[in-house]
């Protein structure tokens, strides 16, 4: 299948998910997440704003909040990068481009961030070598290739599969994690 069609088949098969199993895992994925080593050594943690059927991460804010330095993606209408912001109250946001929940722009550039200790990456689909294919932008590719963070997927087990296609371009991330657990991959050797 094409990227496209990935796309529209995982798109469909996370909505079809019902409301109730979608709290449930995103509860125990929020669960699973915090047993990590990564994130109980982590201070910072860069995580998206959950949207549609996505893991609700939105859901989390606030116990992560008191916990450590939160930082979400901001997207300029119009620009390749995706920058970070840390978040100190949910009332620092807004609804901004593409309808994602982001900083409010009156609070930058005083909240722009340069680095991170463990991000937070969603996409559609991961496959066993951590290659991903996410809604097509390539700003998490742009952003995990310009910083030094250690990356985990985000998503439900149904969004995992053996193989996708991809580019050079594209950066795996090196474990996935589901409310089944946190899945470490293997890199492929040359």
């Amino acid at each position: 299948m094409e990227k496209t069609q990935i796309r529209k088949h995982f798109v469909t098969l996370r909505d079809q998910m019902p409301l109730e199993e979608r709290i449930r895992a995103s509860e125990k994925i929020f669960e699973e997440l915090k047993a990590t080593d990564s994130y109980q050594s982590a201070r910072s943690i860069f995580l998206f704003y959950s949207m549609a059927s996505e893991v609700m991460t939105a859901s989390w804010l606030q116990e992560l909040l008191e916990e450590k330095r939160v930082y979400l993606p901001y997207i300029e209408k119009g620009e390749k990068q995706m920058k970070m912001t840390e978040l100190l109250s949910l009332e620092d946001l807004e609804v901004g481009h593409w309808g994602l929940t982001q900083m409010k722009k009156s609070l930058l550039p005083e909240r722009w961030r340069e680095e991170v200790d463990l991000t937070l990456v969603p996409g559609l689909a991961f496959d066993n070598e951590g290659y991903r294919v996410g809604y097509g932008g390539g700003y998490y590719d742009r952003f995990l290739s310009g910083h030094q963070t250690e990356a985990l997927g985000l998503g439900f087990a149904l969004q995992r599969v053996e193989a996708l296609p991809h580019q050079d371009y594209d950066v795996p991330v090196p474990a996935f994690l589901s409310e089944k657990g946190l899945e470490v991959f293997t890199p492929r050797r040359p």
